[in-house]
């Protein structure tokens, strides 16, 4: 598994989730639960984390990275 993105809250971390879902690549928040009950500790970290399998990083990232210039 490869960390591609590193959102501020789960709720961003789920949309981007969506997105690369419906570009056919799975990711997965590997802190999910925990940014869902206690998402202050995610505000003082690195951030809630998107993960996918090592086969689809590249792709994965050429995609977050074409959409955050949208």
């Amino acid at each position: 598994m490869a960390t591609v993105a590193r959102c501020s809250d789960v709720h961003e971390a789920e949309r981007l989730k969506m997105r690369l879902a419906a570009e056919g690549i799975q990711a997965f928040i590997p802190h999910e639960v925990m940014a869902t009950l206690a998402p202050h500790h995610f505000l003082h970290s690195a951030g809630v984390e998107i993960q996918v399998a090592d086969k689809d990083e590249k792709k994965a990232k050429r995609l977050l990275k074409k959409w955050s210039r949208s």
